[in-house]
């Protein structure tokens, strides 16, 4: 830089324009949270820890960062809430971070179904590892869902990050695929018709020609009337009936 007045001598100065550095604070912590947890916030400067930053919850100062640049602090409330942090010779910085109320979420890990296959009518076993996926101990109802409709339900009390293991049995009277369902997860349940089987087929052969030998020796001897083996004979072809829809 020159400066020059007529009857003076010229002055000439350097001078050395450094690189502008920022002198700007930046902060480390968490954008959500859970209540009653303790987080550790972080200060720092160009990659550098500041210790002796100002650290404010909401405007309240909480504590000094260390020599490492950090600071505990436990979250008492919910909501959405600032922190900022300051030094003298720097730009302060601030942020927000929503903080949430302890809840509880059940979630199925699995779910499993024996056998794979089963008759109408006859028992199914479905079973689910349900866990808490939450931060509060609770205790809530965990739905059986067939083809979408909730037919059964098991109460169950877990903790932050238990699992326990629910049971439920399931008959179904007609054959086709059923699409079973806890908690979001999803399995098939194969039915099919009980076949009507040779041994039913047997007993009613062996009964009827019993009958007949019975009837003959009856009647050859005049024991029985053929028209009370009528009568008798209608109501045993009824009970029959109703004894085979039962076997069935």
């Amino acid at each position: 830089m020159t400066a020059t007045k007529l009857g003076y001598q010229d002055a000439i100065k350097s001078m050395e324009v450094l690189e502008y550095i920022e002198r700007r604070l930046s902060m480390e912590a968490p954008t959500t949270a859970n209540q009653f947890e303790t987080i550790t916030i972080r200060v720092t400067s160009n990659g550098t820890a500041i210790g002796g930053a100002t650290v404010a919850y909401d405007n309240t100062t909480v504590g000094s960062t260390d020599a490492n640049g950090t600071l505990s602090y436990t979250l008492n409330a919910s909501g959405t809430h600032s922190i900022s942090a300051s030094k003298n010779g720097y730009i302060t910085v601030a942020k927000e971070i929503d903080v949430r109320a302890p809840y509880s979420e059940y979630k199925a890990l699995d779910i499993n179904i024996t056998p794979d296959v089963v008759l109408t009518d006859e028992e199914a076993v479905i079973k689910s590892n349900v866990t808490n996926a939450g931060t509060k101990k609770d205790t809530l109802p965990v739905e059986l869902i067939i083809n979408g409709t909730a037919v059964d339900n098991r109460s169950i009390t877990l903790a932050p990050g238990e699992i326990k293991e629910v049971n439920f049995t399931r008959k179904e009277s007609k054959a086709g695929n059923y699409t079973v369902e806890i908690l979001g997860q999803k399995e098939l349940l194969e039915v099919k018709e009980k076949p009507f089987t040779w041994s039913l087929i047997l007993i009613v052969i062996i009964v009827t020609g019993l009958g007949a030998i019975a009837v003959y020796l009856l009647t050859a001897k005049n024991k029985i009337s053929f028209e009370v083996i009528r009568k008798k004979l209608k109501l045993g072809i009824i009970w029959t009936g109703r004894w085979i829809d039962g076997f069935k």
